[in-house]
């Protein structure tokens, strides 16, 4: 079973996607609990973590799709292309990549407990596990 399920998703602010796949979003939901928000740091914030992450890539799925159609149009009438640039922080690119920045940072230099309570020791990071 997901850690985060779509209709929890859907239900605590992320309506926004209600219009997405199911199978897409839950596949960003599994990704992303897999590979960017390890328990041993997230703690207690793990699921928001979760969702906010997620919802990152989704809309930056979406701004893909309609800047791939834009330049296409831009491009067939000789007007060129605009993209990122490779040394942009893709996380700074939505609010929900700022917000999930903000809280992974927090976590990582101390000033955000990853307990329920503000007694804690910052844990020593290995490669994606507490040592």
């Amino acid at each position: 079973m997901s850690l985060v399920t779509i209709d929890y998703f859907l239900a605590h602010g992320y309506n926004r996607f209600n219009n997405v796949d199911p199978l897409f979003i839950q596949g960003w939901l599994d990704a992303v609990a897999l590979s960017y928000v390890p328990a041993s740091l997230w703690g207690i914030h793990r699921v928001a973590g979760i969702m906010l992450c997620a919802a990152h890539f989704i809309e930056m799925e979406w701004a893909q799709t309609i800047e791939t159609s834009g330049n296409a149009t831009a491009i067939a009438s000789g007007s060129g292309a605009r993209t990122p640039t490779g040394s942009t922080d893709d996380f700074q690119l939505t609010t929900w990549g700022r917000r999930f920045s903000f809280l992974r940072k927090g976590l990582i230099d101390g000033s955000i407990s990853p307990l329920a309570d503000e007694t804690f020791a910052l844990p020593k990071l290995g490669i994606g596990f507490v040592i």
